[in-house]
């Protein structure tokens, strides 16, 4: 089990995004799940927590 907290910058929004996710999936599962790799992410940091 893996906790994640990921922060986005989409575009078009003055401040980032902040969620966090538990669960089963490594830092690319979670980079999926959100769908960070869509065109209107700018940026994105997934830090796992310990």
């Amino acid at each position: 089990m893996a906790n994640w907290k990921v922060k986005v910058w989409e575009a078009g929004r003055d401040r980032p995004v902040e969620t966090e996710h538990h669960g089963n999936l490594d830092r690319e599962g979670v980079i999926n799940f959100f769908g960070l790799r869509e065109p209107d992410v700018v940026r994105y940091e997934v830090t796992e927590i310990k």
